[in-house]
């Protein structure tokens, strides 16, 4: 996903701050001279690094002699950074923490406890952030992070060819869905009804929440549930009929069989809004957002990031104060203006800056009805024998059953260790 920062963008973020500075910041970090080293992800071509030592630079002119040095880490280099980090000591101040990763993190002791000091920080209570986020803070009653921006998946459809379709109104159960894509794909040609990507490993785990089940049982994950295996079923049911493409994960371009019609839905995060307004401006009014639908539930996944303490900060009051200033809700506004990430703040999400786009209001809605992947320290591996299990059914044709019997198995290995 590439982050782009355009001087209207800096223009705005720049008059936010401004207005943030006019209220007070978090108070003095330390005394004259502080450093606070803020390790912050960053996508290969983004501008994260330079538009975060922007958004900070207020905190700086509130706290007198405190300077934040501001690193980029590429997302796919973040794991192995913070495990140098936590063996030699020599680590940042504050770091920012993708969800999936949090948990390992914890159990490696990269991350400060910070039960005991939280509360000194009304900014930081846990109530003040969208209700999805909030069992992302702690780990065995004691917590360790804050959230910092959130993200969830919608359906993009094509209102005219829906309409077209017979459907004046985007689909809003499973059955519907499955109604709407089988006579979209009877438009003939080469046309399909959605695109459903089989590469992203949260598609599975939303259509077994929206089955009403869950696969997170304690500290491990049960693939066994009947739930999960209606949702392998489901999702596998639209390759089967023909209704998607059997792209290998990631491989189709998304935008334009959207653009050209031949996949007129498909199921994304909010990234791919400002990717079809720029790379498909000639069906600018033809498409529009709805939530996700739905079985029991239109649970959707929520994922995003947080902001921990690293363990070994000689700063650790300066840290926690600017935490509580990322979480004000001027600030974490200002940082969607320039990043485009949604705020993890409610009050910041219910702003109008976000509810008065149609687009953004449907995903400020879906978070209210949306969930974490499970909260466990291998999630990163199980992920990714899951992932390949649904490729191996959708794709490459195999059998249910026996897939998933053996998905079970290998889980088992990898959780118990």
């Amino acid at each position: 996903m590439r982050r782009t920062r355009t001087a209207a963008t800096t223009t705005a973020l720049a008059s936010l701050l401004l207005a943030t500075a006019c209220g007070g910041g978090s108070g003095t970090a330390g005394s004259d001279g502080d450093t606070l080293e803020v390790w912050v992800m960053s996508s290969q071509t983004g501008n994260e690094g330079p538009t975060f030592e922007q958004l900070v630079a207020d905190f700086e002119s509130v706290n007198p002699g405190t300077k934040i040095e501001v690193q980029p880490i590429p997302w796919e280099n973040a794991k192995d950074k913070i495990a140098t980090a936590v063996a030699s000591g020599d680590g940042p101040d504050v770091v920012q923490v993708g969800l999936s990763l949090l948990p390992e993190l914890v159990d490696s002791g990269a991350l400060m406890d910070l039960s005991d000091e939280i509360g000194s920080h009304p900014e930081l209570a846990a109530d003040r952030f969208v209700e999805g986020a909030r069992p992302t803070m702690q780990t065995d009653g004691k917590t360790y992070s804050v959230p910092w921006v959130t993200d969830t998946r919608a359906l993009f459809y094509r209102t005219d060819l829906l309409a077209e379709a017979g459907y004046e109104q985007p689909p809003q159960t499973w059955a519907e869905l499955k109604d709407a894509a089988t006579k979209l794909k009877a438009r003939g040609g080469k046309n399909f009804g959605i695109s459903l990507n089989v590469g992203d490993q949260f598609l599975p785990l939303m259509f077994t929440w929206q089955a009403g089940g869950d696969v997170h049982r304690d500290d491990t994950v049960d693939f066994g549930v009947p739930e999960f295996k209606e949702a392998v079923a489901y999702e596998n049911s639209f390759f089967t009929a023909g209704l998607t493409p059997k792209a290998g994960p990631w491989k189709y371009d998304e935008v334009q069989g959207f653009k050209t019609g031949v996949t007129p839905m498909f199921v994304s995060g909010p990234w791919m809004t400002k990717a079809i307004q720029e790379q498909a401006p000639e069906i600018n009014g033809k498409w529009a957002l709805s939530l996700m639908p739905g079985d029991t539930t239109r649970t959707a996944f929520l994922g995003g990031s947080s902001l921990g303490v690293f363990s070994k900060s000689k700063n650790s009051e300066g840290a926690l104060k600017l935490l509580a200033y990322l979480s004000q809700k001027d600030t974490q506004l200002a940082w969607y203006k320039a990043s485009n990430a949604l705020p993890a703040v409610s009050e910041a999400l219910a702003d109008p800056a976000l509810t008065s786009d149609p687009n953004t209001k449907v995903f400020t809605e879906q978070l209210k009805q949306a969930k974490i992947a499970p909260p466990i320290k291998q999630w990163d591996a199980v992920a990714q024998e899951m992932t390949r299990a649904v490729e191996q059914i959708t794709i490459g044709g195999a059998d249910i059953d026996k897939t998933l019997a053996s998905l079970d198995t290998k889980v088992s290995g990898l959780t118990s260790r």
